[in-house]
């Protein structure tokens, strides 16, 4: 390969990327700012730190300052006692 011809090459490889940008448009970052699904709040937590689902549907949701609740499929929130201190 001549020189040239890589002179040419290493210039198209470094159009690669303005090409791909020339290709997105507005409609693009629209796009990705709409929501692509509704929301429904089912239920409040005061800064959720973890979670995990129970095989039966139920939720278990622990709080970062210790608290654990437990969320039912009957959409009830209920806490539960008896959980170490968090220091």
């Amino acid at each position: 390969m001549t020189r040239f011809h890589t002179d040419k090459i290493s210039r198209l490889i470094a159009l690669v990327p303005f090409v791909l940008v020339a290709c997105g448009g507005p409609g693009d970052v629209l796009f990705a700012q709409n929501n692509l699904f509704t929301t429904t709040v089912v239920a409040d937590f005061d800064e959720p730190w973890a979670m995990a689902f129970l095989p039966d549907g139920r939720l278990l949701v622990s709080e970062k300052r210790g608290a654990l609740k437990l969320y039912t499929t009957d959409r009830e929130t209920l806490t539960i006692a008896g959980i170490p201190e968090v220091e």
